[in-house]
């Protein structure tokens, strides 16, 4: 199994390593094809070693660990499947690495626990808001950094490696609303069958999940109405995903790490 785990790890990294090359203004003809190749081994290796993890003959185990290595394999997926039709595997130089951590995190955490039947749904939904919502995040500092090089006219190297910044803007805000839209359902959800959301285990993740679905709501709302984008879009987007970030994996980390 270990094996396995070193493939992935070094096609995650080969992944990286090309992209970062990109970054730089270093690029040979068959780059994207060899980028793409590698990181789809390393996902289909990371996936069938979660799935192995996740599901046994006792039912369905979740954990910190396991949650963000799920979340870190969905974000290589999506990254993977927009590459197909739009140059977007730049943003894998950001997610790759994540996912790369991931990897290695339930060994390295506490063991996962039996997820009970009646919140499945509402498990599945958040997780994949948290990596909607990450990977809008991601994008929203590539936007940043894009932007900042275009003002100081930057031209070479990370210019010429990432997309257009009217793609890079346009695929941000479709990150963003199937991000608010799984947030809402996961809310939605966790009303209906989590009796108590503002018990002492669950009050900072419900605060902070209400929080980035608030401040989601106002940007999407804000780039409809008002027209916002570009620098105010990003800050919001990452401010977003650092409360969601702070309410689920923080809230995770106390309970199964420090006080465990």
């Amino acid at each position: 199994m270990n094996k396995f785990i070193l493939l992935a790890s070094f096609a995650y990294l080969l992944s990286s390593g090309l992209l970062l090359m990109r970054l730089k203004g270093y690029r040979f003809e068959a780059t994207r094809v060899i980028t793409i190749l590698s990181a789809s081994l390393a996902t289909l290796i990371h996936g069938v070693l979660l799935w192995g993890t996740i599901l046994d003959a006792t039912g369905t185990h979740i954990g910190l660990g396991i949650s963000l290595s799920l979340a870190g394999w969905l974000s290589a997926i999506l990254v993977i499947a927009s590459s197909i039709n739009k140059p977007m595997e730049s943003l894998g130089i950001i997610v790759f690495p994540l996912s790369l951590l991931g990897l290695w995190l339930p060994a390295w955490l506490p063991p996962p626990h039996l997820l009970e039947a009646s919140i499945g749904l509402h498990v599945i939904l958040s997780l994949i808001a948290f990596t909607l919502i990450g990977l809008a995040a991601a994008q929203a500092a590539l936007l940043m950094l894009q932007e900042k090089r275009l003002r100081d006219r930057h031209w070479q190297g990370l210019i010429g490696a990432l997309p257009p910044l009217t793609l890079m803007e346009k695929t941000l805000f479709e990150w963003l609303l199937a991000g608010f839209i799984a947030l809402s359902l996961a809310l939605f959800t966790g009303i209906l069958f989590i009796e108590n959301l503002l018990a002492q285990h669950l009050a900072h993740k419900t605060l902070f999940s209400f929080a980035t679905w608030s401040l989601l709501g106002l940007l999407l709302w804000g780039h409809h109405k008002l027209g916002w984008r570009g620098q105010r879009a990003a800050s919001f987007t990452i401010w977003g995903y650092g409360f969601l970030v702070l309410g689920y994996a923080g809230s995770q980390f106390v309970l199964e790490v420090i006080l465990s």
